[in-house]
Order: C-alpha cells, then structure tokens, then sequence
C-alpha cells in the first residue's frame, strides 16, 4: 500500500490514464534458445556435466580463456573521454592491416560482429532501399533475429548438400532470378554452426557471379574467427572478393573480448560514396549507442602495435587450432564414413551432425538436445538442420572419441 501511495504521489497530475494496462497485450518470447543453455548449464549441480554449447572457445578444464597478452594491458591507461561516434581509428586501421589484408575502407568500431552486422543492415535498408535479404542454413540463428528486428523479408536457401559439404548452387539459381535488390550474409571462415566453409572456387563462382548483378545483389561478410584456422587460407578469401560488400569483424573469439564487445565495420566499394555511406552509419550510431566503449579497442591496439606481443598472441592462438584440430581428429573416428569424413574436414569451434545422420525420433523438437542435457548432462545445441557441438568444451582427445561414441550408440542412426 505504500508503494501505491508513493508512485500516485509522484504522478503529475495531468497524466494520461489509459483504460486498459498498456502492457497487458504485450508478446511473450521464449528465452533465447542458446543463451538459456549457459543458464541451464550453471545451475546443473552434475560435477560431469559437459558445454559444448555456447561459441566461446574454453580449455581442457572448462574455464573460459583469454589470451595472456591481453591480460596484460592495463586498461586504466585507456582515455575516459568519449571516443568519436565511428570509434578509435588506430584500431580500425591496425584491424584492417593485420586481419583484412589492407583492402577495406574502415567505417565504424562497433559492438562486437553482432552489431556491425545490425549497422551494416540497417543502413541498407533505411538509406539504400534493400529490404530483402537470403540466408542459408543452417546459420547462426541470430542473423535472423536482427533480419526481422530491422522489417527484412527473409528467404531462407540450403547451405549444405545431401554429401554435407557447403552449396551455392541453389543460392545463384535464386539470385539469377531476384527483380528486386537483396542482400545476402556471408561467413568468411569456420562457419557457425556447420564448420563447413565455401572452397575458394565456389568464392570466387560467388563473387564473379555478384559483380555481373551489382548493385541488385549487396553482400555482407561476417568475419568471427579470425585466427581458429590459419590466417592466411582467410586473408586468401578476402582477396578473392572484389565486389562492393560490407564486413563486419569481431575480437570476441580470437582475443577473448566476449564481455567487452569488441569489433569494426568495413567496406569495399567505390570510394566516391565512402562519406555519405559513413556519413549515414554515424547518424544510425548517434541515435543508438553514440559512441562506442575505449577498453576492448585500447587492449587490441596495444597488442597490434606490439610485435612482440603479436607474435605471443598468434602462437596462442596456434595452439588453440592445434587442440581443437586434436580434439576433431580423436571425434570423428567414433563415426562411420561418410559422417567421420564430414567432421575431421569441419574447421574452428564448432562439430556438425546433419539431422539427416540423427536417429529419426531424435531429429525434431530439440529431442537429441534434451536426452543429451537429462541423461548425461552434456549441453549441445540443437537447431533445426541438426546438431552443433563446441569442441573445446570436450576436456581432451579421449573425452571427444568417449562422447563420440556415446553420440554412435545413441543419437546418430546407423550409417
């Protein structure tokens, strides 16, 4: 009765009192389907349980890893004046120098990849007209949530073939036929969730095939991994795309920055439009966040400028790609061919299970997923095309050929 009294009292009193609650009508959404697996898994008392959920990559005993150099930058030296709305430049430049070949214009430090892909779409559909977008799948689920949050009309196409290796035909049998300009998202390289990349030919099919379509067809490329398979089979990609497209790089993964959210936006394109298009991100920025956060560029730049802790970061991260490339071999032989041969040829954190290699009652309503989590206490996350695995939530060679095993006898079929 005293808070009711209290919020009256601070009413003004020529307020509005609807007739109905506002918020009586509001939606109710589901928790989202991955995240809500961290939480699942921290309240999980089993001292054996296992995440192999989430995309962060964990070492053998669990526990989230940073790089050492950066744990070694003292952020407090870091300016606490506002940076300008399109960010910290040293840091866009190092970032294009070092993991973009030199190629890109940069446009804006951002909040981590999720938001300079949020930025980039947005711009193209507020400033350039493009409302429609492609997506194959499987994808990382949330390139649909920002799609629909920003009013795309959305055509999902097949990533994967019957054989589970990357696809593009059915995409450029789509895009020869579009009347109207879309936009179509990209992952340069350990493709989340499949870990199943596009060959240089079929980039370069893809590529060629975009620039006889420009401007009705504008491509985004989604840049996450950086560093979990060699840096330059990467570096090779980028140069293979010489089509105007956007690209939108994350620290989160390679550099441990989950929390700091940690990023840039590039383009390449003509450099006549380059004012009005960064122009056009600054206004969507200020009206957002305004400007982005000093820590995670500071530590990145400290790093970048230093080729001694450059060199000590790229060897970690080599020794990331080492055990995760042990821990793929040792999980694959637990399967028969073809599935054995599609695994060890995955690449980065993740490991893919096709639902089509699912026993058939596991295959629908996260059904693999839930038998995994309540008999085992192994979190894994199913989506709709199948099963994804975080390799490096497996402790060593042996847990990743047991649990490969355990997925033989009870969620893949017989092959």
């Amino acid at each position: 009765m005293l808070k009711k009294t209290m919020v009256e009292n601070h009413m003004p009193t020529n307020t509005f009192v609807p007739e109905q609650d506002p918020f009586l009508d509001l939606p109710v959404f589901p928790p989202d389907e991955i995240l809500n697996l961290a939480e699942r898994y921290k309240n999980d008392p089993r001292k054996s349980k296992k995440n192999c959920s989430l995309g962060i990559y964990v070492n053998q005993d669990g526990k989230v890893v940073q790089p050492q150099v950066f744990r070694e930058i003292d952020t407090k030296l870091a300016q606490i004046e506002y940076l300008p709305i399109d960010g910290e430049d040293k840091f866009l430049q190092l970032t294009n120098e070092v993991f973009l070949n030199g190629l890109y214009h940069p446009c804006a430090q951002t909040l981590g990849s999720s938001y300079g892909l949020r930025l980039a779409l947005e711009f193209l559909f507020r400033f350039a007209g493009i409302t429609q977008a492609i997506v194959q799948t499987p994808a990382w689920p949330n390139y649909l949530g920002i799609l629909d949050a920003i009013g795309y009309s959305v055509k999902k196409l097949d990533y994967l073939n019957e054989n589970g290796n990357a696809d593009i035909t059915q995409l450029l049998e789509v895009l020869s036929q579009i009347r109207k300009p879309v936009c179509v998202i990209f992952q340069v390289g350990c493709h989340n969730p499949t870990g199943v990349d596009l060959s240089p030919q079929q980039i370069k099919e893809l590529n060629d095939f975009i620039l006889r379509h420009y401007p009705k067809v504008m491509l985004i490329a989604d840049f996450c991994y950086a560093g979990f398979r060699p840096l330059n089979l990467d570096l090779e990609v980028l140069k293979l795309l010489s089509v105007p497209h956007f690209l939108s790089f994350s620290y989160s993964k390679n550099a441990g920055l989950y929390s700091r959210r940690t990023g840039g936006l590039y383009f390449i394109g003509p450099t006549d439009h380059l004012d009005r298009i960064t122009g056009c991100l600054r206004k969507i920025i200020r009206s957002t966040y305004s400007s982005p956060p000093i820590d995670g560029a500071y530590m990145v730049t400290q790093v970048l400028s230093n080729p001694e802790m450059k060199s000590r970061w790229f060897e970690e991260l080599a020794s990331y790609r080492e055990r995760l490339t042990s821990l793929r071999q040792a999980f694959s032989q637990a399967f028969g061919d073809p599935l054995s041969g599609i695994i060890k040829n995955q690449n980065g954190l993740f490991s893919f299970i096709h639902k089509s290699f699912l026993r058939e009652e596991l295959r629908e309503s996260k059904k693999a997923q839930e038998l995994l989590i309540e008999r085992h206490g192994i979190y894994t996350v199913q989506l709709e095309d199948g099963l994804r695995i975080n390799l490096a939530g497996l402790k060593d060679p042996n847990s990743a050929s047991e649990f490969g095993l355990l997925l033989n006898d009870q969620i893949v079929r017989p092959i």
